[in-house]
Order: structure tokens, then C-alpha cells, then sequence
């Protein structure tokens, strides 16, 4: 007896009575799952006692890195962990069979996909044995598959999308197809597509047309009108792509669709807008039309109008040539007034000029005079100064040269006193201290000799400085004499400001009588214009009807305008809509 897998991948028994047979078969059989087939086997437990050159191949390790390890380092950690992993042994070390697709580990720990049969082989006893596996690598196909739906997904998460057969039947729908339309996918399979369209057009021989170069293997593009369960229109952009089998033949037509609705609405809107842009336009051109005509009656009246404007230019210019001559006349007495005015600056000038330099002659008087006051003074307490700072002087030369001889013979005695002092021994050591303080003493005194020195240094110094006085004392003597020479310059002056106040004001008088005469000559000129005047009145009052005319027409014109801007308004608003 012999068990093979039939192709239901179950093991069956075949009966042989001839040992040989038996054992050619099992060798041919093992060679030629060997050469096709991944193979492997397993303890009950899962350790591993043999594996094949295909097997090796698909997991990436050698036969000695396997024999003896257990199943599990073909799998994913988290896998092994799990109770059916745990399940899975237990279920084949009972003699349960296990086919299907396992995702196991490549050595390099990427993941591989085997199409295998887990077979649990039992002695004459009916124990397991053993576990033999027979698999092939389909990881390819596995991944290919996973493309295929990750594709998928990407579509049904964008895009609304349905099947149909050839024939307009409703094979399947993703939710986005049925969330656009409100449908559920019950109420559409088996229907046909005439379902989602205007009756009119399901019944036309476009919609006829439509469906045969599908048939055909046509693709169909562009934008599509559709109707939603509720009765609502629906604008779809999408595709019909007609699907082929292996021999070419369309068995069903797939639709990619996006709602473009809002598009379309936009598009019908804005052609609605353009119409209504094509009749305010005609509007606009028709109120134009009279706007021309409203033009060619007022470029009449303005010719009317320019006629009595020149009858006005005429008595403009007589009254022009007055007015020039008022003008002169009035720039004389202009300037005259102006002369007038000037010289009356002038005379307060010169008049606060004599006021400001009489006053000014009389401060620096005072002041002269109150400077030698000082000037006198500063010199009596200066002179007395220097005076007193003499006798001390000298009296301090004195006193120092005192000082310093009373100061040299202390120290000379000091000095004999310690040489005194030394030769008395123990003795004289007190008289030594008294020595040595008197030498103290006559130092103290040479110091302040010196101080005194310097003292007298700064008398001398303030005697300097009084000198210096003296000086500048000297220096506003002179100044006074100065300031009685600028009084006299001062009231000079005054005089001579008086004088040219008299001259002034004979100009004043002059130029007075000649104002006098320009102011007759105009009051003459004034007369003439009042001529003028009168004859232009008539020539206005023409200009004064034309004005009226042109009013009416400017105000018929003016309505025209504001029937243009309310068109223009209505215009834009639409544009604006859009």
C-alpha cells in the first residue's frame, strides 16, 4: 500500500503486492515532486527533518540551517505567539490536514506567499509520523493581487464607478456611485441603465447608438445629464470603457464617473448671464442712438448760443479797453498810495530812530559818569591795597629772617647738646631726649619758615594782581572817554534824523495832490464802462435763453445716462453672480 495526493490534494491509497513496484513508485514520485514542487517535512512537534532544493530556494536558507529547528522561524514572531498558531500543530499532530495560502518569512525577512498542502503521515498503528509539505511560491501572484486592490481602493475612494454587461444590465456599483445617486446597491444590480436617464432619451436612437459602440469596444468620454433616485438632475464627467476577455470580446463596460454638477449649473448660468448681457447691450446701443440725436439738437442751439457770445465779445472788448484804462490808472494811484505809505514808514522810523538814539545818548551819559564814580573809587581802595600789602611784606622778610637764625642756632645747639648728651654716658641720656626734641623744635620752625616763604609768594602775587587792577582801572578811564565821544555821535544823529523827517513829509504832500488827480480820472473811466454795460445787456440776455436750452438738453441727456448707469449696474451684478 502506498498514499499519493490526488488533485484534490487528498491522500489516497493505492495497493501493490509487489515490494519493488512499491518502491520504484515512491523514488518516482518523490523525484518528481522534488523537481516541481517546494518540499518539506516535519515531526509532529514541528521540527524540521528534510527540505528539498526548491524549498531552500523560495526561503533564502541551506538544508543544515534548517534540519533540526522548528517550524516557527519560518513564521512571524507575532504569528508563533498566537493560539492558532498553537492550534495549528496541535490540529496536524491529530492527523488534520491544512491546505491553503500561508504567509511565511524569507531568511532575509521579507514575506513570501506558498500555495501548500500540510499532510500528516501515518504508520500502520494510525499515529502521525510525520508532516509533509508540498507547496509552491506564489508570493508574485499574491503581490500582484494586493496591487490590484490597493488600485482598487484608490478608485472607489475617488470615484464613483459601476459595471455593466454588454447588454445595459447593472453587474456592480462602489459606495461613491451609490452615495451620488441614492441608491443602495439591492436597488440597482439586475436593473438597467436607462434607470439613471431621462425617459426621452432612453427612448431616442442616440441612447440606441450609445449602447452598440460599447458593444463595439468604443469608449465613451465626456459630460453626461443623469437622474438621481430623487428625481434630482445630476451633471457626471466619466468614461464607459468597454473590458475584453482573453479572446477580445467586450463582456461588460466599466464607468469611471466624477458629479461635475456644480460645473455645469455654472456654465448654464453664465450663458444665461451673457444673454442678459446681449439685451442690456442692445439697450445700451438704443439709448446711445438717442443720445446722438438729443447731440445733433444741442450742437444747433450751441451754434446759436456762439452767435450772441460774439455780440457779447464785441462790448467785452469796448469794456476791456476801459477797464485796461481804469487799470492804469489805478496802478498810478496804487503806487502813489504806496510811496505815501513807505514814506510814512520811514518818517516813524526815523522818528523812533531819534527817540531810541536820544535815549540811548542819555544811558550812556549816566553810564560814563558812573564808570568814573567806580573808576575813582577802585583806585583809592587799590592803591591803600598795595600799600598794606607792602608793609607786610616787608615786615613778614623781617619776622622770617628771625625765624630761621633762631632756627639754625637751635639746631646747633641741639647738636652740642647730644654731643654733650654722648659724653655723659647713662647720665646724660635724658638730657639726649630733651636734645632731640629741641632739634624736633628747630626743624618745626625751618618748615614753617618755608610755609611763611611761600606765603609771602602769594602776597606777592595779589600784589601783581592789584597792579593788573590798576591797569584795567586805566583801560575804563579810557572807556569813558570813549562813551562821552559816542554821545556826542548820538545826538548828531538825532539831528540829522530830524532833518530828513521835514523832507519826507514835502514828498507826503506831493505825492497827495497827484492821488487827487488819478481819482478824477477814473471816476471819468467808470462812467464810460456804465455805457458799455447797458449795451451788453441785451446780448446776455440771449445767452440767457440759449443757457436754457442747453439746461433741458443737458438734462434729457442726464436721464439717458442714468438709464446707462442702472443698466451697467445690472450688468455687473450679473457678471458678479457668476
Amino acid at each position: 500500500m502506498i498514499k499519493i495526493l490526488n488533485k484534490t490534494r487528498h491522500l489516497f491509497t493505492l495497493p501493490f503486492h509487489n515490494e519493488n513496484a512499491k518502491a520504484d513508485l515512491s523514488n518516482s514520485l518523490q523525484q518528481a515532486i522534488d523537481t516541481g514542487w517546494a518540499h518539506i517535512e516535519f515531526y509532529p512537534d514541528g521540527t524540521i527533518i528534510y527540505a528539498n532544493n526548491i524549498f531552500l530556494n523560495a526561503t533564502g536558507y541551506t538544508y543544515s540551517e534548517l534540519q533540526g529547528q522548528h517550524h516557527r522561524m519560518l513564521c512571524s514572531e507575532k504569528y508563533t505567539q498566537t493560539n492558532e498558531y498553537k492550534d495549528f500543530w496541535i490540529n496536524l499532530s491529530m492527523g488534520n490536514i491544512h491546505t491553503g495560502e500561508f504567509k511565511r518569512l524569507h531568511k532575509n525577512g521579507h514575506e513570501i506567499w506558498l500555495n501548500a498542502s500540510y499532510t500528516p503521515v501515518k504508520n500502520t498503528d494510525g499515529q502521525v509520523t510525520k508532516i509533509v509539505k508540498i507547496a509552491s511560491d506564489i508570493t508574485d501572484m499574491v503581490n500582484t493581487r494586493k496591487k490590484a486592490q490597493w488600485v482598487q481602493a484608490a478608485v472607489d475612494s475617488g470615484w464613483a464607478t459601476i459595471e455593466f454587461d454588454i447588454n445595459g444590465i447593472v453587474i456592480d456599483a462602489n459606495e461613491n456611485f451609490l452615495h451620488h445617486f441614492g441608491y443602495s446597491k439591492q436597488e440597482i444590480i439586475g436593473n438597467h441603465h436607462r434607470m439613471f436617464c431621462q425617459p426621452e432619451y432612453t427612448q431616442s436612437e442616440e441612447y440606441d447608438q450609445f449602447w452598440i459602440q460599447l458593444k463595439k469596444g468604443d469608449i465613451s468620454s465626456g459630460e453626461f445629464e443623469r437622474i438621481k433616485k430623487s428625481g434630482e438632475i445630476i451633471w457626471i464627467y466619466a468614461s464607459y470603457t468597454p473590458i475584453r476577455n482573453e479572446q477580445g470580446k467586450v463582456v461588460k463596460v466599466y464607468k469611471m464617473a466624477s458629479d461635475v454638477t456644480e460645473k455645469v449649473k455654472a456654465q448654464q448660468q453664465l450663458e444665461l448671464v451673457m444673454t442678459s448681457v446681449q439685451q442690456l447691450a442692445e439697450s445700451v446701443s438704443s439709448a446711445s442712438s438717442k443720445i446722438t440725436e438729443r447731440s445733433t439738437d444741442l450742437k444747433n442751439t450751441i451754434i446759436e448760443t456762439a452767435t450772441s457770445i460774439s455780440q457779447i465779445a464785441e462790448g467785452a472788448s469796448d469794456q476791456s479797453r476801459q477797464v485796461d484804462e481804469i487799470s492804469v490808472f489805478l496802478e498810478e494811484l496804487l503806487r502813489s498810495a504806496e510811496q505815501m505809505s513807505s514814506l510814512a514808514k520811514t518818517i516813524n522810523k526815523d522818528i523812533s530812530a531819534a527817540q531810541n538814539n536820544t535815549r540811548s545818548g542819555v544811558e550812556k551819559l549816566q553810564v560814563m559818569i558812573e564808570t568814573m564814580r567806580d573808576i575813582d573809587t577802585n583806585t583809592k581802595i587799590t592803591s591803600q591795597s598795595v600799600q598794606r600789602l607792602t608793609e607786610k611784606s616787608i615786615e613778614i622778610e623781617k619776622a622770617l629772617r628771625v625765624i630761621s637764625d633762631i632756627s639754625s642756632q637751635t639746631n646747633l645747639l641741639s647738636l652740642n647738646a647730644a654731643i654733650e648728651a654722648a659724653s655723659a654716658g647713662e647720665s646724660g641720656r635724658g638730657f639726649a631726649v630733651v636734645a632731640e626734641e629741641i632739634r624736633k623744635l628747630a626743624e618745626g620752625s625751618r618748615t614753617s619758615a618755608r610755609e611763611i616763604e611761600t606765603v609771602i609768594k602769594e602776597v606777592q602775587a595779589d600784589i601783581s594782581s592789584a597792579q593788573q587792577c590798576i591797569q584795567k582801572m586805566e583801560q575804563s578811564v579810557a572807556s569813558g572817554q570813549l562813551a562821552s565821544n559816542e554821545t556826542k555821535t548820538v545826538f548828531d544823529t538825532i539831528d540829522t534824523s530830524i532833518s530828513a523827517t521835514f523832507s519826507k513829509c514835502i514828498e507826503i504832500d506831493g505825492s497827495s495832490n497827484k492821488q487827487q488827480q488819478d481819482i478824477a480820472k477814473s471816476v471819468q473811466s467808470i462812467e464810460r464802462i456804465v455805457v458799455v454795460t447797458e449795451q451788453t445787456t441785451s446780448s446776455i440776455e440771449e445767452v440767457a435763453t440759449s443757457s436754457r436750452t442747453i439746461d433741458q438738453e443737458m438734462t434729457n441727456i442726464n436721464e439717458q445716462s442714468a438709464q446707462l448707469d442702472q443698466d451697467a449696474a445690472q450688468m455687473l451684478k450679473l457678471i458678479t453672480r457668476t
